[in-house]
């Protein structure tokens, strides 16, 4: 006998089981998500890279604000 769909999504781990189609995202979302944790990330350690060689290019336009 084959088990149904329902019996064998009852045996899985909820990590396991399948994404609703609700749910899913486009890909755009992917994208701003991974723009936000890596694009940011990258720009504060080179600013405060620049900031602890005292960059003159740096120094000149932070002294602007």
């Amino acid at each position: 006998m084959i088990p149904s769909e329902f019996e064998r999504y009852e045996q899985m781990e909820k990590e396991q089981l399948p994404v609703p189609k609700h749910k899913l995202h486009k890909w755009t979302h992917f994208a701003g998500l991974y723009a936000a944790e890596h694009v940011a990330a990258t720009e504060f350690v080179i600013g405060a890279t620049f900031i602890s060689y005292d960059h003159p290019k740096v120094a000149t336009h932070l002294a602007k604000f």
